[in-house]
């Protein structure tokens, strides 16, 4: 987890979009495979089923703080992001959760859905309480299906093209096929050139494996689905 909130940190610091593309390639060459597979997952719009809803976790904050119903209701109109505004009511926590994002995927938010309503409230506080703040708020977006990528499409997919060494049209045309999120499928993903790469990459650029431009790709980049 604190890899990916670094991440979200260190872009809101940063205006020029090379830097935005050096920060997530310098994230993408740090981070585990299997916790790239859910990062990609989630910025797909992707969701898991976790059963969670803004009443439930409205209603285990108050449990947690003793602040009113509408103390909350108040505080959302202010804030407007539901998922930053219940990480900002819960009690300050200091260092933060250690678990990587798979491990916090695994352990937290895929058993949910087949829980119990009394089993689903204690997982989701036994999260909170290991987790500080920014991350509590990237959790909380996890469980209502809300986690975005924080730049846009085609720098997510020139930072992963030149982290894979393949063409962006290329990335972008695999991340759009089927796939689940794991280690093996990423590994799949981004493997080198395949003869059937041909087909998205525009005449007369379709000779897999010759040096093509990188502003000639972003000239001819496929439609992202990220």
């Amino acid at each position: 987890m604190k890899r990916l909130q670094r991440l979200f940190e260190d872009l809101d610091l940063v205006t020029q979009p090379s830097m935005k593309v050096r920060l997530i390639k310098d994230y993408l060459e740090q981070t585990p495979k299997e916790d790239l597979a859910w990062v990609l997952y989630f910025f797909q719009k992707r969701r898991l089923s976790t059963r969670a809803n803004p009443a439930l976790l409205k209603s285990l904050v108050k449990d947690m703080t003793c602040w009113p119903a509408d103390w909350i209701e108040k505080s959302h109109e202010q804030v407007k992001d539901l998922p930053e505004t219940l990480a900002l009511l819960l009690p300050h926590q200091e260092g933060g959760c250690e678990l990587s994002l798979s491990n916090v995927v695994i352990q937290f938010l895929k058993p949910l859905a087949h829980f119990s309503p009394h089993a689903r409230r204690e997982t989701i506080r036994c999260a909170w309480r290991i987790m500080n703040t920014p991350q509590r708020v990237l959790f909380n977006k996890m469980l209502l299906g809300h986690l975005r990528c924080p730049v846009s499409t085609g720098l997510w997919i020139q930072a992963l093209a030149q982290w894979s060494q393949l063409p962006e049209p290329v990335v972008a045309h695999r991340l759009s096929l089927p796939w689940e999120p794991s280690a093996t499928e990423i590994l799949n993903l981004f493997k080198a050139a395949r003869p059937e790469d041909r087909q998205v990459l525009p005449y007369p650029l379709a000779s897999i494996g010759e040096e093509i431009p990188l502003s000639h790709l972003m000239d001819h980049q496929a439609p992202s689905t990220i």
